[in-house]
């Protein structure tokens, strides 16, 4: 018999972690600090984060969104502004003074009692 002192638990080898080629785009946007829709399409826009579309799936390479994540880790990015490249100071300005007007509910034709009995 031997003793229990004398046996080496024998440990599995070490696996190698295995990166993902592709994240989809909830998971990347999750992966970059739970940013939004939009902060997710400037960053697309801007060409700082490629995209692969699948049928209607939308991928990001995984080395890109590691580098993009780095960077704005380092604070190298700036947040981006939210507005069209072709707005202009005096059409964002035009914007603030004269608001869009809101567009009005139709009335619905009050119903009277009469009509629903006869």
């Amino acid at each position: 018999m031997t003793n229990a002192a004398q046996i080496q638990p024998t440990l599995p080898a070490e696996r190698p972690v295995i990166e993902p080629f592709f994240l989809p785009r909830e998971q990347t946007k999750h992966v970059l600090g739970d940013m939004g829709e939009t902060t997710y399409w400037d960053y697309v826009n801007q060409g700082l984060l490629p995209v692969v579309y699948a049928g209607r799936k939308v991928l990001n390479p995984y080395p890109a969104v590691k580098a993009l994540a780095a960077r704005i880790a380092a604070g190298e990015l700036a947040a981006p502004r939210g507005l069209p490249d072709h707005a202009t100071a005096k059409s964002i300005a035009s914007r603030r003074l004269n608001p869009p007007k809101r567009r009005k509910r139709r009335s619905r034709r009050a119903v009277v009692q009469s009509e629903l009995t006869a």
